[in-house]
């Protein structure tokens, strides 16, 4: 969309349809101008879309503008569709569609920054497909989903936009006549880069021809650009048509980049989902074999941070018991007369933790391990036939944090404050 003004722009403070007060010039298209204004009655901030005084006067494009309207009026009651409030004519015989208005970003701009990670990229993803299958059963095509009508609200609640050439079950005979023509001519409806092979053909769309739209707007959100572009309106729409798409980065899970290319992108119909419900159940799942949620993380990098500080513990308590027996002078400080090993697991057991799930058997050490703690104070190994409890053997694969014992469990007091104000 075009953010220049130009002679057909209103100025600030013209009311339109005695009903709404411009405010500020938003953007330009073209066939349309955009514009923030205040609806008067309800005193309430609108966008309101006016289309531009030459395409007024083209039955096809007025045709269009209302089923725009008509379009986003049944689908009112889904959060995930821009709103609808009003529609009418300007004084000087402009159509004009007064919409709720959206703060934040669009798809498009969000990707140009920089592209999405998973996480980030599939929960923008479902809602959009919420608002596919919404429109899906009532018998509604988008046909031009791109980033660009994918609106970012700073709510976080993703928005469809733009219906302006959506399908509708109903449409005529004449309808129908007049897009193969238009197909004929190179000017298909839609936007080449986002087509999907059958619209690029002028067949009969249905619900599968916007899925494609939607793996290629993700592709585009995961890799920063969409799988297939060209120079020339024809050349992009080949490539939809008989060109594989280049494979997307192997830094992106495996399940993940065979989904996108082998389900979504598929030039079968057939071979891609149904419809938007059966797509979310099967991202629905994909979801969670890739143990993308929030929730799951959070908890692993907790029982993460739980079993480290438990190790941690246990290695500086032993250190602490060896260093007091030495300083005692008892036998069993000398390699050939090690510490007995109930000494070290009466001390070992004192520092367990007894919240934990598990039951936990004491630590009953080797005498091969005692001498090696004497050794070596910043490091106590456990060999094969130590008890250890389950979370310590599995953050024991870790190497303790800090130089010597003493500094590793100040180092971990640090870590586990650092880590619960993250998730905080």
């Amino acid at each position: 969309m075009d953010y220049e003004q130009n002679s057909e722009t209103y100025p600030i403070g013209t009311m339109i349809a005695n009903r709404y007060e411009i405010v500020q010039f938003l953007a330009a298209g073209g066939m349309a101008q955009v514009y923030i204004a205040r609806q008067q009655l309800v005193d309430r901030l609108v966008a309101v879309k006016v289309l531009s005084a030459a395409f007024s006067m083209n039955p096809g494009v007025v045709k269009r503008f209302f089923r725009e309207a008509k379009v986003i009026g049944a689908l009112e009651n889904q959060e995930n569709t821009v709103r609808i409030y009003d529609m009418g004519e300007t004084d000087d015989k402009r159509l004009f569609i007064a919409m709720e208005l959206l703060k934040g970003e669009e798809l498009s701009e969000r990707i140009r920054r920089e592209p999405l990670s998973p996480g980030e990229a599939f929960p923008i993803v479902r809602q959009v497909a919420c608002s596919l299958s919404a429109a899906h059963k009532r018998g509604i095509i988008h046909r031009d989903l791109k980033p660009d009508n994918i609106f970012l609200t700073e709510q976080g609640v993703v928005k469809v936009l733009d219906f302006g050439i959506a399908k509708l079950k109903e449409d005529d005979q004449s309808d129908e006549m007049g897009e193969k023509r238009l197909t004929k001519a190179g000017t298909a409806p839609g936007t080449p880069e986002y087509m999907s092979p059958e619209q690029a053909r002028g067949k009969e769309l249905d619900a599968r021809s916007d899925l494609y739209s939607l793996g290629i707007v993700i592709y585009e959100m995961l890799c920063g650009h969409p799988p297939f572009e060209e120079a020339t309106f024809l050349g992009t729409i080949l490539l939809h048509i008989q060109t594989p798409p280049p494979p997307l980065p192997e830094t992106l899970p495996v399940q993940l980049r065979n989904y996108i290319i082998n389900r979504m992108l598929a030039k079968d119909p057939n071979c891609r989902p149904d419809n938007a419900d059966v797509f979310l159940s099967e991202w629905d799942d994909l979801s969670k074999k890739l143990k993308l949620g929030k929730d799951e993380a959070d908890e692993a990098e907790s029982e993460l941070s739980r079993a480290q500080a438990e190790i941690e513990a246990l290695r500086s308590r032993l250190a602490q018991t060896e260093m007091e027996l030495m300083r005692s002078g008892e036998p069993g400080t000398n390699v050939d007369n090690p510490v007995p090993s109930s000494s070290v697991t009466s001390a070992v057991s004192e520092s367990s933790d007894t919240s934990c799930d598990e039951a936990e058997a004491p630590l009953n050490f080797p005498h091969d391990v005692i001498s090696s703690a004497q050794s070596s104070s910043s490091h106590v190994g456990v060999t094969r036939g130590a008890q250890v409890p389950v979370r310590a053997r599995r953050a024991m694969a870790r190497p303790p944090m800090g130089g010597g014992l003493a500094r590793g469990a100040e180092h971990t007091d640090k870590r586990e404050s650092s880590q619960l104000g993250a998730a905080g």
